[in-house]
């Protein structure tokens, strides 16, 4: 995929429906699991059979959150 394929895809009105999606997402989890999403998703990993699942924050604030 070229490059400018792939960041098109974060230009307006995508971008926005993505990060509607996403909000959508964390609520859900929240709500119907008391999780975080990537909590979520990490869990789903494994479930599939994944023995190692590895995440970090790009950035020093996004350690706060947990």
């Amino acid at each position: 995929m070229r490059a400018t394929a792939v960041a098109t895809k974060f230009l307006a009105p995508r971008l926005a429906q993505y990060l509607a999606a996403v909000q959508r997402l964390g609520q859900l989890a929240r709500e119907r699991f008391g999780k975080r999403v990537i909590e979520l998703a990490v869990r789903w990993m494994l479930d599939q059979g994944i023995t190692t699942a590895l995440w970090g924050a790009r950035h020093p604030d996004q350690t706060a959150a947990g």
